[in-house]
């Protein structure tokens, strides 16, 4: 049922924005602090479902630890008969997926937005928080240029002993997944049992088959999943890290880093770390390129952290000023080296 029109406490409900497998977002009206909110709810069919409220609640605890401008805020959770309502910043721009369909996004754009990206990242990591669905759709920039990384709902803490489920696994009601062989990578499907799982091939075995299982699920989407993440194992920060770079490589190369295939075979290949490289056709910075291949190493402890990352991207952006800084040298040192060379021709005539 449509909260539009709708007013709980103080806040009034102006219109739907979205919904997902579990919850609808809705811009809404504090008329207590009279500004605009976004106002996140539980469906009505997934309202006693205690995973769906365990994870609402984990979602507000962890953006009131993130307290950063990169990351979009939480100012109130309001449990009611009629609904529980998480209030967040309203941040009003173009999701980055939007942002990216419409042109082609320049190299020192990405390089500014994933900078910004890298940092969220480095402030969530140092509070031991893993953010489990990074992706395009959930990075917000602003018509300033602002960059806000959204949807902390399946966000869990590395450093909690459990959660709704095995450690580094969920088991939600509706598990989203990219539908990349019917609708390309910007579509959403949904799984409605939410079973969706893999299992190794025997023990000691690398490889994975796609299975059905009504017991524990992934969570995420698999375009940008880790490989770990895809596999269902114990995720660390660096999972976070690995969707980074497959972020940064559909950006970059303007297509998705996976071939065309049904859902069990795109699971498979991304369990098995069989995401596509990036060609030297595509143009891209070599130094770039690698820190891209190197987000992406199968070893999670190998891929750099956010930190390391940040600073990574901040030295490609002042590439070109370094390079031109440097030419400025040579032709200092140069200009130098011929005036010196014209004094000791004139002394020596004299």
């Amino acid at each position: 049922m449509s909260l539009v029109g709708a007013t709980i406490g103080h806040i009034r409900f102006e219109s739907l924005l979205g919904m997902g497998g579990m919850g609808e977002v809705y811009r809404a009206f504090d008329e207590k602090l009279q500004r605009v909110v976004a106002v996140k709810t539980i469906r009505a069919e997934h309202r006693l479902s205690g995973t769906a409220r365990a994870r609402f609640l984990r979602e507000a605890r962890i953006l009131s630890r993130l307290a950063n401008p990169l990351i979009c805020q939480v100012y109130d959770l309001i449990e009611s008969e009629e609904a529980d309502l998480l209030v967040l910043e309203f941040v009003d721009g173009e999701t980055l997926d939007q942002l990216s369909s419409g042109r082609r996004l320049a190299e020192r754009e990405i390089l500014e937005v994933g900078a910004k990206i890298a940092c969220a990242l480095t402030v969530a990591h140092r509070e031991h928080i893993i953010h489990r669905d990074l992706k395009p759709a959930n990075i917000m920039v602003l018509p300033s240029g602002a960059v806000k990384v959204l949807d902390f709902g399946i966000a869990r803490s590395s450093t909690d002993e459990t959660t709704e489920g095995e450690p580094g696994r969920d088991i939600p009601p509706a598990l989203p997944v990219t539908d990349h062989d019917q609708a390309g990578p910007a579509a959403t499907a949904f799984d409605p049992e939410g079973t969706i799982a893999l299992h190794r091939r025997g023990a000691g075995s690398s490889s994975f088959s796609a299975a059905l299982t009504q017991q524990g699920s992934i969570v995420g989407t698999i375009l940008y999943m880790s490989p770990e993440q895809a596999a269902g194992e114990e995720l660390s920060e660096a999972s976070d890290l690995f969707s980074f770079g497959i972020l940064l490589q559909e950006l970059l190369t303007g297509r998705s880093p996976y071939p065309n295939e049904p859902l069990p075979q795109l699971l498979m290949r991304v369990a098995e770390n069989g995401s596509l490289p990036i060609l030297a056709e595509d143009g891209i910075d070599p130094e770039l390129a690698r820190l891209v291949e190197d987000l992406k190493h199968p070893i999670p402890a190998r891929r750099p952290t956010a930190k390391e990352c940040l600073e990574r991207l901040r030295l490609l952006l002042d590439k070109p000023q370094r390079l031109r800084r440097r030419r400025l040298k040579v032709v200092a040192i140069s200009s130098s080296f011929a005036l010196l060379t014209i004094v000791l021709a004139v002394v020596s005539l004299l």
